[in-house]
């Protein structure tokens, strides 16, 4: 069962097999579960996987989780509570009902549900999802 298995993941890494929309998928089903099933109320989570940028994007602010789980705030350090402050004040100030999240490759799933739940504390349902390209090795 074991040789199977790794033959293949084998193949799939000869064919080129490319997991990151597959890891953006997950993504998406784990932020829909997380909050559906987290308060028991009907709550609206948008959340789009659109690599494209969209018109009004650059206006956004921009979320990004790296790969050593900092989470930075259009380009600033913040901790997870300093998130939801900042996102909740602009939602209240300039009325902001969206953020681009920003995801880089190896960025862990726990940081990035973390990041998707200050999101939502701070009042913002609407999330487009962008998950930044691997950067490729010379082969």
């Amino acid at each position: 069962m074991t040789r199977r298995r790794r033959d293949a993941y084998t193949a799939l890494h000869r064919a080129g097999f490319d997991i990151v929309p597959l890891f953006a998928v997950a993504l998406a089903l784990a932020a829909f579960f997380l909050t559906v099933g987290g308060g028991g109320g009907a709550s609206q989570f948008d959340v789009s996987l659109s690599g494209a940028v969209l018109p009004g994007d650059e206006k956004l602010p921009a979320v990004t989780v790296g790969a050593d789980g900092q989470v930075r705030l259009n380009g600033r350090p913040l901790s997870l509570d300093e998130l939801q402050v900042g996102l909740s004040t602009l939602r209240q100030q300039q009325g902001i009902d969206r953020v681009v999240v920003n995801t880089d490759p190896g960025a862990r799933l726990q940081s990035i549900l973390e990041a998707m739940s200050a999101i939502k504390a701070a009042g913002i349902n609407r999330v487009a999802q962008r998950v930044q390209p691997q950067k490729s090795n010379s082969q």
